[in-house]
């Protein structure tokens, strides 16, 4: 599955390809690619709520504000609705890291993950946002629905349908804590490592 994602993405097939994490509908790997980069590549079963393209399009929100991956390549991957998303690899060591070894005090890396979060917050959310899989079908049985009955129901829907009550007005990281900012680069820069991006209201 990870090589097929990345020829299909990427034009070019993983050589090796070690898992990170491994969930019911997602899955991470880190491949190698037969051009020798090294890329982390998210797969998404056709059930997940959220899909490649929903976090594609957080990463590139996101970006203006704090330093992410890159996203380099995002599609449909099977007939059923299965999705996978490739991004740059920023390495290995997490502010988490630097923290069990010493080499930044538990208090500054508080601060620094403080300071990352605040700036995600200010990155500005677009006016339109890929729907989930099962918006139309919620839709549809909503506008069929008796008043009384959708009244009950509106809670859950919006849930199935990731449609919330109010306009969202800001990005919230679902994942919040040490291990998931990545140093990478110049000086050890500070990156959100993201696992998952969610909408919500403030």
């Amino acid at each position: 599955m990870v090589s097929r994602a990345c020829v299909k993405l990427l034009g070019t097939p993983a050589r090796t390809g070690k898992p990170l994490k491994i969930g019911s509908r997602t899955a991470v790997y880190r491949a190698v690619l037969h051009d020798g980069r090294s890329v982390i590549v998210k797969l998404y079963a056709h059930t997940a709520r959220r899909n490649a393209f929903t976090e594609a399009t957080a990463i590139r929100a996101a970006e203006a504000a704090v330093p992410v991956p890159k996203v380099l390549g995002c599609g449909t991957t099977s007939g059923e609705g299965a999705t996978a998303l490739v991004m740059t690899d920023l390495g290995t060591i997490t502010l988490g890291d630097a923290v069990r070894s010493d080499y930044v005090p538990h208090a500054q890396a508080l601060r620094d993950l403080g300071g990352l979060l605040a700036r995600l917050h200010r990155a500005s959310i677009a006016s339109s946002m890929p729907r989930h899989p099962l918006f139309e079908p919620v839709s549809s049985l909503s506008r069929r629905c008796p008043p009384d009955l959708l009244s009950e129901i509106a809670p859950a829907l919006a849930v199935i349908a990731d449609t919330p009550d109010s306009a969202p007005t800001a990005w919230c990281h679902g994942d919040l804590h040490f291990d998931n900012v990545v140093l990478s680069g110049p000086k050890g820069m500070h990156h959100f490592r993201v696992p998952r991006k969610e909408r919500t209201s403030r």
